[in-house]
């Protein structure tokens, strides 16, 4: 699911009109993108956490407040860690630490180096993504990553 969120960050991307490419303010800006003469829907619903079972994944979001991507808010040990970061020492891969970013292309005139193919999206651009409830607001402080 949050691979699917990731999916419909990157179309709603991709569907930006002319060469400044822009990201929502929210998941429900997915459900349905009204910026261009007819609306489109990227996402069919802000699907549920797994973990959770609540649609209340925390945000990742650049510094000027875009969301580009999504992780869990479960604190619970990950059965399978292969994709997780490599967590301290005497530590367990936990499965909020997986982050769902979206594959972006870099806009017309964006150099190489910012592009999502190192998987940073966005924040490659402005540094280190921020984190924010999915139910915050667009305007609300977000919450910086720990670690």
């Amino acid at each position: 699911r949050g691979h699917e969120i990731a999916r419909a960050l990157a179309a709603y991307w991709s569907a930006t009109p002319g060469d400044a490419k822009s990201l929502p303010t929210s998941l429900q800006e997915l459900l349905e993108d009204r910026r261009g003469t007819l609306p489109v829907r990227h996402l069919r619903r802000v699907y549920a956490d797994p973990f959770t079972g609540q649609p209340d994944w925390v945000l990742v979001t650049t510094d000027d407040g875009k969301v580009c991507g999504v992780r869990s808010r479960a604190n619970v040990v990950a059965l399978r860690s292969i994709d997780l970061p490599k967590p301290p020492p005497g530590a367990r891969a936990l499965v909020s630490d997986r982050v769902f970013m979206a594959a972006l292309a870099p806009a017309a005139g964006a150099s190489s180096a910012s592009s999502a193919s190192a998987g940073a999206g966005p924040a490659g651009r402005g540094g280190k993504p921020t984190e924010r409830s999915a139910t915050d607001g667009p305007d609300e402080a977000p919450n910086r990553p720990s670690g």
